[in-house]
């Protein structure tokens, strides 16, 4: 029978006189063989909590360490075009006949294009297997591995924009990615022939649903780029009088365009015009000026002082480059400065001496004296000695010294496309 339970007036008096005192009459009535088991039910419960806690320890090191640390570093390492990539990749499983998930993808791989190098020749060539790219970890579509070459990245970025004007042919956007590629690929023809296309599009009729102004607008944006390709295109096959031309209509219609005033100093500069450079690289810069663009405005600084140097006009040069270091602080790029800082340095270095035609080791009409030697006793039977340069008998008649051969011209390179942000669809 159950001990009889005291009254709670009396329980509260007892501890209220002596707190401990219950407790201390609960302990003496459980019996050693009780202590003793629950001791040991504490001590392995205890045991139990730290075997829990160290290995939940080496499992939160594990969940927090390197297995988890290193999607997030190859991420971080992780270009941008490939993250881009990867995102429309994502918006293509969702959305497979879009044709503007489809643009972008494929402008997508022509920027990675441009980040990597061009087919090495058959014999230096990787095998299949080595050469097939990798996925990256949480990447959808295959990274653009060492082995991965530009030519396949452009192939890729063909695809999707053949497919993306399949889907819609008057898609302004597409096709000038492709007449970019197709310029890429040395290709100038058909490239060309897409930029007309979109010329064509702005005498296409206005659906009576579509705001005008909205439409022009967005016709004339595309019109002033697939100009200021085809210019570029100009340039590229030596036709400076109609990309000159281009260029004029352009300026004509919109002032204060820089990239007229950059790619008209470059003309001008192939075409052995520095002073009219100089003018268009000063145009250039006062652009950027009220653009507010420092970039651009180094750049034509740059730009200046390297034509500057190349005339002779070396006070001038410097000139140019200071304003070109005052431009590169006001920007705060520490890369930017320590280049300028460097370029001033290189200024103050002597020229190197020009090799003399025939002499290449000494001024002109100079011979070096030939080093000293031990002189020798004569012997009775030794021939009379000769002056050290009087050309022996049977040593054949000297050849007049020949001009080193003009290095061979390097092979012309097709412009690289302009980079876009994202467009709008049609």
């Amino acid at each position: 029978m159950p001990p009889r339970r005291k009254s709670t007036d009396y329980s509260r008096r007892r501890l209220a006189a002596n707190p401990g005192a219950e407790g201390e009459q609960e302990e003496r009535r459980i019996s050693p063989q009780e202590r003793r088991r629950q001791i040991m039910i504490n001590l392995g419960v205890w045991f139990l909590v730290l075997v829990f806690a160290m290995t939940s320890g080496v499992m939160c090191y594990n969940i927090g360490g390197p297995e988890t640390a290193q999607p997030e570093a190859q991420q971080a390492s992780q270009d941008p075009n490939q993250i881009e990539i990867d995102r429309w990749t994502r918006e293509l499983q969702s959305n497979p006949n879009d044709p503007v998930v489809l643009a972008n993808l494929g402008a997508s791989w022509m920027r990675k294009a441009e980040t990597l190098r061009s087919q090495q020749p058959a014999d230096a060539a990787p095998d299949a297997a080595a050469a097939s790219p990798v996925p990256q970890a949480a990447s959808p579509t295959p990274a653009a591995t060492p082995e991965m070459t530009r030519e396949d990245a452009l192939a890729r970025a063909e695809e999707y924009l053949n497919r993306a004007v399949e889907k819609e042919p008057s898609y302004a956007f597409a096709l000038q990615q492709l007449a970019e590629l197709k310029i890429a690929q040395k290709k100038p023809a058909e490239g060309r022939e897409f930029l007309n296309r979109i010329l064509a599009l702005a005498d296409l009729p206005i659906a009576p649903e579509e705001d005008p102004e909205t439409i022009r607008a967005t016709r004339e944006s595309q019109s002033t780029r697939a100009r200021m390709t085809l210019a570029r295109l100009e340039t590229f096959e030596k036709n400076y009088d109609q990309a000159l031309q281009i260029l004029a209509q352009l300026e004509a219609d919109h002032a204060g365009n820089a990239d007229v005033h950059a790619m008209r100093a470059h003309i001008y500069e192939e075409q052995g015009r520095p002073q009219e450079a100089l003018k268009a690289l000063d145009e250039l810069a006062r652009v950027a000026e009220v653009m507010n663009n420092a970039g651009m405005m180094l750049g034509a600084r740059l730009e200046k002082s390297r034509i500057l140097q190349q005339t002779g006009e070396k006070a001038a040069a410097r000139q140019e480059m200071e304003k070109a270091r005052t431009v590169a602080e006001s920007t705060g790029n520490v890369q930017a400065v320590m280049l300028v800082t460097q370029l001033l340095y290189k200024m103050d270095e002597p020229a190197p001496p020009m090799p003399v035609q025939g002499l290449p080791d000494g001024p002109a009409e100079v011979t070096p004296a030939p080093p000293a030697e031990p002189a020798a006793a004569p012997s009775a039977d030794a021939p009379p000695a000769q002056p050290a340069d009087a050309p022996s008998a049977d040593a054949p008649p000297a050849e007049p010294a020949q001009a080193p051969a003009p290095p061979a011209p390097g092979p012309e390179t097709a412009p690289a496309p302009e980079q876009t942000s994202e467009p709008t669809p049609p």
